[in-house]
């Protein structure tokens, strides 16, 4: 199946959905969306900046080595 579309993730999106926590049921229901219509879910250079600000070392370590998972960049768009 051919992607129609790519999804750009806010960072506060992305955050909630890689942190060691419970995901927002509203979270799961749009990326579980987003599977089924075979988007593309992307982040944006700027959303792995801020997570390097992170304080909290091993919470910004575990966020960081998850982002691989993701398509790539859409920088084209800014």
């Amino acid at each position: 199946v051919r992607c129609k579309m790519k999804i750009l993730l806010d960072t506060n999106i992305l955050i909630q959905r890689e942190n060691n926590t419970v995901v927002p049921d509203n979270i799961a229901q749009l990326i579980k969306i987003m599977g089924e219509l075979n988007y593309k879910t992307c982040i944006h250079p700027l959303s792995i900046s801020e997570i390097r600000k992170d304080g909290n070392v091993s919470r910004r370590e575990v966020n960081l080595s998850k982002l691989s998972s993701y398509i790539g960049w859409l920088p084209e768009l800014f």
